[in-house]
């Protein structure tokens, strides 16, 4: 997947939301809102930058607040 935002010390197993305005795009975030779709678990630990690519665990659900 291609990440939309910078995360310099992102954590192994944040979730990935695709609550994005740029299709195909996601975002990594901890703490995410509701009603926002989660579609995996990063699986790096690694520096990303925007527009990277990373490494997920996929396993998508809707979470509905």
């Amino acid at each position: 997947m291609i990440c939309e935002n910078t995360d310099t010390t992102p954590e192994r197993g944040s979730q990935i939301i695709s609550d994005t305005q740029n299709l195909g795009k996601i975002r990594v975030n901890n703490t995410a809102g509701g009603d926002q779709a989660r579609l995996g678990y990063l699986a790096q630990s690694d520096r990303i930058d925007a527009n990277d690519a990373v490494l997920v665990y996929f396993d998508g659900w809707f979470q509905p607040f």
